[in-house]
């Protein structure tokens, strides 16, 4: 009982962290960007506004969308939370460890995703549509990849879960490490950049057009939806960072 209690409690620290940290990562990136352009930036604190101002605001919903564009906000939340419950951000006692971990965690990314672009195509925007098969074609050079990355990962631990893949390669002390090894972890780099939306595969700080792929599908999002869809998206970039 006790084992059950502190695993219980671990896994709520891990919740909170994840919460309460994504906020703050996410200034902490636009506050380095901002320097090295020579700008003074935001506060580190402005996640947290942000998140209070927009579950401040009213929510506008067109009369044209369905139950899956109020819904896909609750959903994406829920499962980008689960799987941030897969990757141990500071203790793997908190991790969830279930047969075919990686396959599961890449599952949870992809629901949200999914659900995302649905939802994206409910309101009839032009913008949001382009956006979501964006979105999808970017899925498709992705998920595969990072699925192989993990596979190979696996493989080296004789391991599905995360948490031992990373504790086990962690105690091997590779002096030399595998072709392998090396190819999965530039691939993981890569496709990491793409999965929290940064140059050059997207740019969240713009609305252009031409370049906008996850900015575009929040557009007709507002109010505590809006808040809920942005807090996911940091809550993700943690997770993907600390992958």
């Amino acid at each position: 009982m006790n084992n059950e209690l502190k695993n219980i409690v671990v896994i709520s620290c891990h919740i909170v962290v994840l919460l309460f940290f994504s906020p703050l990562v996410n200034s902490i990136i636009k506050k380095i960007k901002a320097l090295l352009q020579g700008r003074g930036g935001i506060p580190l604190t402005q996640g947290y506004y942000d998140l209070i101002k927009y579950f401040h605001k009213e929510t506008v919903i067109s009369n044209q969308t369905s139950w899956i564009f109020t819904t896909t906000p609750i959903i994406v939340f829920s499962s980008t939370l689960i799987a941030g419950l897969f990757v141990p951000s500071f203790s793997d006692i908190g991790s969830i460890n279930i047969l075919g971990g990686i396959i599961v965690f890449i599952y949870l990314l992809g629901l949200s995703r999914f659900f995302v672009s649905l939802a994206a195509m409910e309101p009839g925007s032009g913008f949001c549509g382009m956006a979501s098969s964006r979105e999808m074609m970017l899925s498709v050079l992705i998920e595969p990849v990072m699925f192989l990355s993990l596979i190979v990962l696996s493989l080296l631990s004789n391991s599905t879960e995360i948490s031992t893949i990373i504790n086990s390669i962690s105690r091997h002390n590779l002096t030399l490490p595998s072709t392998g090894y090396v190819l999965a972890i530039i691939a993981l780099f890569i496709i990491s950049i793409a999965e929290i939306g940064r140059i050059p595969f997207d740019n969240q700080e713009t609305h252009y057009e031409l370049t906008m792929i996850h900015e575009g599908m929040l557009l007709e999002y507002s109010g505590k939806l809006l808040g809920l869809m942005i807090w996911s998206g940091w809550v993700k970039q943690l997770i993907i960072i600390s992958l």
